[in-house]
């Protein structure tokens, strides 16, 4: 690498220095990208992209760490230069993103929220704002505000069906049990084999009186946790209340079976 050669020749330039780590991080060469950052660093602590070197090289190595310890050990070192990064490049997105991360993994949730706002206005299309900001306000049970970064999700990534599940969990919380409905049945999409999404799926369907779909809902229960005597007994009950009684009699069995104490022994001769 010409960089390299020069860089061995300019001696002391942060600029040389500087761009070779920038050449030997987009190479793959993490080590020497790390190094030739260093070495920038020392000669100029305020040069751009051997500050955005370090943090991403260090936040790769973060990736592969398995202890809390190490982590924490590269987060406190990408501390500093990620906040100088930020004051000497107000525009990149680097710095809040990472700013953003760290503060997640440390549960410092208002810290969080200032820098992946930032993120958010520097790079809308990073999902990862949008994904941070929601999962802070559920955390503090501001479901209004978490919808609006789950909408947006949901606009953009059609593959994680926790976004559709949360959107359909907060419309429950509201009392909107259609519009609910929907959402789950978006998450379900994705994810066909969810005990939870069927769950709350059965739920909202008993709650609207669509006792047939919450029939439906319970009946693929019994066949994911087929040892589950309380989704025999529910499926019991809806066919029951249908009139489908020699089906509510078959499922009621199947829940004593697996539970003698189960409500289900009513439906019972």
């Amino acid at each position: 690498m010409k960089l390299r050669a020069l860089a061995l020749v300019s001696g002391d330039d942060p600029e040389v220095k500087g761009q070779l780590a920038k050449a030997e991080y987009d190479a793959g060469n993490l080590e020497r990208a790390l190094n030739a950052a260093r070495e920038a660093l020392e000669l100029d602590e305020n040069k751009r992209n051997a500050l955005e070197v370090l943090c991403l090289v260090l936040e790769r190595y973060t990736q592969e760490e398995f202890s809390e310890a190490g982590v924490r050990k590269y987060h406190d070192e990408m501390l500093p230069a990620l906040k100088r990064l930020a004051e000497v490049d107000p525009q990149c997105r680097t710095a809040p993103r990472l700013l953003g991360a760290i503060a997640l993994a440390r549960k410092e949730w208002d810290e969080a929220e200032k820098q992946l706002k930032t993120l958010q206005g520097l790079c809308p299309q990073d999902p990862f704002s949008w994904r941070g900001l929601s999962g802070i306000y559920l955390q503090r049970g501001e479901d209004e505000a978490a919808l609006i970064q789950l909408m947006e999700l949901a606009r953009r990534d059609e593959h994680d069906p926790d976004v559709p599940g949360q959107i359909g969990k907060i419309f429950m919380r509201k009392g909107e049990l259609g519009e609910a409905a929907y959402w789950l049945r978006q998450a379900l999409h994705i994810d066909p084999f969810s005990v939870e999404l069927h769950e709350l799926l059965g739920e909202i369907h008993l709650r609207m009186g669509h006792t047939k779909d919450a029939l439906r809902e319970y009946r693929m229960l019994t066949k994911l946790e087929p040892e589950k005597a309380e989704y025999y007994e529910r499926a019991a009950f809806a066919a029951h209340k249908l009139g489908e009684k020699e089906m509510a009699r078959k499922l009621a069995e199947k829940a004593v079976k697996l539970d003698a104490s189960s409500s289900a022994k009513s439906l019972l001769p």
